[in-house]
């Protein structure tokens, strides 16, 4: 794994290195090895730790690597990192890491048990409930930001890099089956991401974000990777194709309610061109859906009980890691659209340390000028105090928080950062949130 990830094409950052106009370079953070355990699977409570972020990080390059980005790579470090991405040894040492990020990641979706005893027809509904309630979430929690422009243009990223990559996976991965039947029900899947694909397009245009293949990279919610990633993964596995079958049903009904949910919160942001539409009728995906079960019911010289449940298992699987997307988006943008609200925050756990005397492991870092810390999550809670110098800070895409000595900021587990020094020199502290400090806090305020 170190050997992938050590690749010149996925090297960190650097200082002036905010959005990227070289699609083939992608930092994936390879220091964060050294303590970084891939052995075992994260559970759901952990699937926005950092080592899921770096291996959906991971992942993405590898499944990418499949595809032809054309005509993108424009001065000569692009072209070196390009013949980099496409190279054999960059594919092969893809693949031999792949299945265990794929079991790292995905275990948890994955080793989910599916009731048997549900109909198909119950375990859709539910899911489309679980969906559109995380996905009123985010426009709740955008409205609900200091800058909802800002928040609305995080979310746009989100849409147009990691849901835009799940639309080429699905039109790449997705091959007419010699079976007239699958062939025009896949073909329709396909036609489906097309239409979004112009829609996002659209979307970054009015958002005034470039549409450079993954110039945001370093403003990907590792969760919204894993719902490209969680589609790619069974879509080029043939023996899971009712799997696969099943996440791209759950998949177009839920883009469908994805529209009607976030439809005016982009147009209110960004204009009428920015709003997505439904594409489909829901009436007509219901209908392509009920198709799929009647062929699996009526298939012969196959297992059907087998294919249906398989169907249910993406169902299921996909449904999981849309939701948990939206979970996780909703806490990234409750703390990065109350930024003034999180530096007080801090101050108030600083001053509880000191009024306490409470002794906290803290971690110290002294940083040269222009160095560039690749956006990351902890899987802590934590604090960042300057000490000395100065730094510009990323909790989302934007104009940086502008930190000087004696500025901090309070920074929850999972959420993503990064930051840039911009003096000589800057030397700053992360004491670490535990239980006790924790409680101390709570006593002098209620916790957010």
């Amino acid at each position: 794994m170190r050997a992938y990830a050590e690749q010149p094409h996925f090297r960190s950052a650097e200082g002036h290195e905010v959005i990227f106009d070289n699609p083939f370079h992608r930092p994936v953070r390879a220091h964060d090895l050294s303590f970084l355990d891939f052995s075992r699977p994260v559970d759901q409570q952990h699937a926005c730790a950092l080592s899921a972020l770096m291996g959906n990080r991971m992942l993405l390059n590898i499944y990418e690597a499949d595809l032809p980005f054309v005509g993108e790579a424009s001065s000569a470090q692009s072209l070196a990192d390009r013949a980099a991405f496409y190279s054999t040894n960059n594919r092969v040492l893809g693949e031999q890491v792949r299945p265990a990020l794929e079991r790292h990641c995905f275990a948890w979706v994955d080793d989910a048990a599916v009731a048997q005893e549900e109909s198909t027809t119950g375990l859709i509904e539910r899911s489309l409930t679980q969906f559109v309630v995380s996905a009123q979430a985010v426009a709740k929690a955008i409205d609900a930001a200091d800058a909802p422009a800002r928040m609305a243009r995080l979310l746009a990223i989100q849409m147009c890099g990691p849901l835009r990559a799940r639309d080429l996976a699905l039109q790449r991965y997705v091959i007419a089956s010699p079976d007239s039947f699958w062939g025009d029900w896949i073909a329709a899947g396909a036609h489906a991401a097309h239409t979004r694909r112009h829609e996002t397009s659209a979307l970054a245009r009015a958002a005034q974000l470039s549409e450079t293949p993954h110039a945001y990279w370093q403003f990907y919610l590792g969760s919204q990777l894993a719902v490209t990633n969680y589609l790619t993964r069974v879509l080029r596995n043939p023996s899971r194709f009712f799997e696969a079958a099943g996440s791209i049903a759950i998949d177009r009904l839920c883009s469908f309610e994805l529209a009607l949910c976030w439809r005016d919160l982009l147009a209110s942001a960004f204009g009428a061109d920015a709003a997505p539409s439904s594409g489909w009728q829901r009436s007509s995906i219901e209908t392509l859906t009920s198709q799929v079960l009647c062929q699996i019911e009526n298939m012969s010289g196959v297992p059907r009980a087998e294919c249906l449940r398989a169907f249910k298992r993406g169902i299921q699987g996909m449904c999981q890691v849309l939701v948990a997307a939206n979970d996780d988006l909703v806490q990234q943008i409750a703390w990065a659209g109350h930024a003034s609200e999180n530096r007080r925050m801090a101050e108030d756990y600083t001053r509880v340390i000191r009024e306490r005397s409470l002794v906290v492991d803290m971690e110290t870092y002294i940083e040269p000028s222009s160095e560039r810390s690749t956006t990351h999550v902890h899987n802590t809670d934590r604090l960042l105090v300057i000490e000395s110098g100065e730094m510009d800070f990323w909790h989302s895409y934007g104009e940086p928080l502008h930190f000087t000595p004696g500025d901090m900021i309070f920074v929850p587990k999972y959420r993503l950062h990064g930051s840039v020094v911009t003096t000589r020199q800057c030397v700053y502290h992360q004491p670490i949130v535990d239980g006790e400090l924790r409680e101390s806090f709570s006593h002098l305020r209620p916790m957010r």
